[in-house]
């Protein structure tokens, strides 16, 4: 990634995995971040461990109302968003069909999917 100076990305499931090593990334390229996770304290970890202008928070994107908050706050904050990494996601219930159950089904297609 090259040449990304001047822009602002969003990542959401940046607290590990692939959203934190694609943020890293992207700061690397000269990107401002907006870092958003469940687990705040490890998004906040990430943001200051990089280096440029970043903003770090909670964002559950299952939550209609944490993902608006956290995207109205992000634009205030850095001005505006020109990349989004929509990354988060979570698996549950790590068992065969027959033993699994409705809900952690519903769950992960919401976050994962939707």
């Amino acid at each position: 990634m090259a040449g990304l100076e001047g822009r602002t990305a969003l990542v959401t499931g940046a607290s590990s995995g692939i959203g934190s090593s694609t943020a890293r990334a992207l700061a690397q390229a000269g990107a401002r971040l907006a870092l958003g996770a469940r687990r705040v304290e490890k998004v906040e970890a990430l943001a200051a461990e990089l280096t440029g202008d970043h903003l770090a928070g909670e964002l559950d994107v299952t939550d209609a109302d944490s993902a608006a908050a956290f995207v109205q706050q992000a634009a205030s904050v850095l001005g505006r968003i020109d990349i989004l990494v929509n990354n988060a996601g979570l698996a549950l219930g790590r068992v065969t069909i027959e033993d699994g159950n409705d809900e952690d089904d519903r769950t992960m297609l919401e976050t994962n999917v939707l």
